[in-house]
């Protein structure tokens, strides 16, 4: 295939294609489009795919279906041209185009469009019409069309609403609109909505379909539910058309991804319809696929139809999100209807994992009612992972009577749990006033774990205001659970406010676990940092506490950098503990550097040997 082929066939497409048509082929690779259409496959001459040389040894790049030509003169800040007028600019191009074919011909037409001054641009385009070899001018003509659009936005609508008949017209509106669509949708749609002629209209919306859909089909397929008039003549899709052409594509997550958008718009609107294609299809993963996308698209707006078609879908993961997803749907509407439901026609397993979900769907209706319901549940891992999905709806909306609920069940070790989520939850939304609440617990180990759960809630959105916080609360084992989560977070955004919080708590427990938050966090995105404030830490509880942190973080990855870190540890029982495992590791990975560190270390003698021994 010639160099020129991929431009002719993307130019000689069908205005009137059919939109989901347009949406699978231009979106999932069956256009052909993306081949390119500048001599040369993309990537040649050793650039990275998509990007052609220039010839001083700098790149071009072909982006978004379209040249963003950084040519030499205007990368490098020239604005001179080799011409003096319009005429001149493409009297010059058409020479460019009339020598043979080659990669370099086509890059000397990308440099040379990427420096002719834009206020030449449209004198330019209207020179370059009504050539003899329509293949070679549209391919100019494309160059500089970009450029308008880019550039002059309101002059490429000038000169589209006076463009010419025949393939230079057709050229225009499908570069232009490609253009603007992969930098402003919303500005592509208001535009094509000024086309007067119906043919042309639909022309540049079937382009702002196409270049949506080659960076995301789903959204190309959700902008088509939005916008019926870009499909063909304003009418719908034809879904069984699509489905065909879905299958066409290779298997894979592209050929998902088309029966995927495909389901969720045909079920939508025929949900019989689509089921039946669905269900049909002879490949059981695009069976799973089809049937999972219609499930989602339909069980809100029909649960009932999901539940009578559901023995389609075989034992799986499909099968087990599809119920979990339709009893949390269904429980909003009626929850009555999703019980007997659950309850009737599911089996055991499937009913203990569809109540849970049941119950946070009627939180949302009514959470008084839903709560009596799950503490009523009598299977002990039933009523806990109900009244766990509960505080998840209750807490959001209304966390003081879902603290009081709480409050309320029998006192034991999962209440504690149960208090402790709601806190989470409470703090999310009103950090002070869950505090307060918190605060006032009068089980010292509820208060204790409450306190720590609102405490490292805030933290993840305001660092400072949690720390002044933790300052004052009295419970000393909250203030050191706390410490940890607050500067691993902390830490993340501001390493010195952080670092400084930390140092000038007491020594003690509090200390200890902020250092430990602090170093977890804190080598994972600047691990140099880290490692400098550990070595000029004093001895003593909390440094041996960011020391082992740091140890035990790297004595997988690092085991040499662990070894040494753990030599510097004062507990003579974490210091041998921990530079055995680390040596251990060590000996796996270069067992001669190794066996060096290990022979001058403060090792005992007797695991000295027994390193080397077994490294043997």
């Amino acid at each position: 295939m010639t160099p020129m082929a991929p431009l002719i066939r993307r130019l000689l497409v069908p205005a009137t294609l059919g939109a989901m048509g347009l949406a699978v082929g231009f979106a999932l690779g069956r256009s052909g489009a993306g081949a390119g259409f500048l001599g040369g496959p993309p990537g040649a001459q050793g650039g990275r795919s998509g990007d052609f040389p220039d010839a001083e040894g700098g790149s071009i790049r072909r982006s978004g279906g379209f040249v963003s030509a950084l040519a030499s003169g205007s990368r490098r800040g020239s604005s001179s041209n080799d011409t003096a007028t319009a005429e001149d600019a493409a009297s010059r191009a058409r020479a460019i185009m009339l020598e043979a074919p080659s990669f370099q011909r086509d890059l000397a037409l990308v440099q040379f469009v990427s420096r002719i001054p834009k206020d030449q641009l449209v004198d330019v385009l209207n020179s370059l019409q009504n050539q003899t070899d329509i293949v070679r001018g549209a391919m100019a003509s494309h160059l500089v069309l970009e450029r308008l659009a880019g550039e002059d936005a309101a002059a490429a609508m000038g000169w589209l609403k006076n463009r010419p008949e025949g393939i230079d017209g057709y050229v225009g509106i499908n570069t232009i609109f490609s253009v603007w669509a992969s930098s402003d949708l919303g500005k592509a749609l208001s535009n094509a909505a000024e086309i007067t002629d119906p043919q042309q209209r639909q022309q540049a919306h079937a382009t702002i379909l196409s270049t949506v859909a080659q960076r995301d089909p789903l959204k190309a397929l959700d902008l088509l539910d939005k916008n019926p008039l870009l499909s063909r003549n304003g009418q719908g899709r034809d879904p069984s058309q699509a489905a065909v052409s879905a299958l066409q594509i290779p298997a894979g997550i592209r050929r998902q991804q088309a029966l995927g958008g495909l389901m969720q718009s045909w079920a939508t609107r025929d949900p019989d319809a689509a089921w039946a294609w669905a269900n049909g299809l002879e490949s059981p993963q695009d069976r799973l696929v089809a049937l999972e996308r219609a499930t989602s698209s339909v069980m809100s707006r029909n649960p009932t139809f999901v539940a009578e078609h559901l023995s389609d879908i075989p034992a799986g993961r499909s099968r087990s999100r599809a119920i979990t997803g339709l009893a949390w749907q269904w429980a909003m509407q009626d929850p009555d209807a999703a019980l007997k439901w659950a309850q009737g026609s599911l089996s055991y397993q499937e009913s203990a994992s569809a109540i849970p979900q049941i119950v946070a769907g009627w939180s949302q209706r009514d959470p008084a009612a839903a709560a009596s319901y799950a503490a009523a549940i009598t299977d002990p891992k039933a009523r806990d992972a109900a009244l766990n999905n509960l505080i998840w709806g209750w807490g959001q909306h209304d966390p003081s009577s879902a603290a009081n609920f709480f409050a309320k069940l029998p006192e034991s070790e999962q209440r504690r749990h149960y208090l402790s989520n709601v806190a989470r939850q409470w703090a999310s939304a009103d950090p002070r006033a869950a505090l307060d609440w918190a605060v006032r617990l009068s089980n010292p180990s509820e208060r204790s774990s409450s306190l720590s759960s609102v405490l490292s809630s805030w933290a993840e959105t305001d660092p400072a205001s949690a720390a002044q916080s933790l300052l004052s609360v009295n419970d000393q084992d909250a203030r050191t659970r706390a410490a940890d989560n607050l500067t691993s977070t902390w830490v993340r955004s501001d390493p010195n406010a952080a670092v400084r919080w930390a140092q000038a708590l007491p020594e003690g427990p509090s200390r200890a676990n902020a250092y430990r938050g602090l170093i977890s966090s804190w080598i994972e995105h600047d691990e140099l940092a880290a490692t400098r404030w550990l070595d000029q830490l004093p001895d003593g509880p909390s440094r041996e506490s960011a020391v082992s942190t740091y140890v035990d973080r790297r004595i997988s990855s690092d085991p040499e950098g662990a070894f040494y870190w753990a030599s510097s540890l004062a507990s003579d029982k974490d210091r041998r503990n921990r530079m055995y495992t680390a040596a251990n590791n060590w000996m796996r990975r270069d067992p001669e550097a190794a066996k060096q560190a290990i022979l001058s270390s403060s090792l005992p003698d007797s695991e000295k040997l027994r390193l080397v021994k077994k490294g043997k």
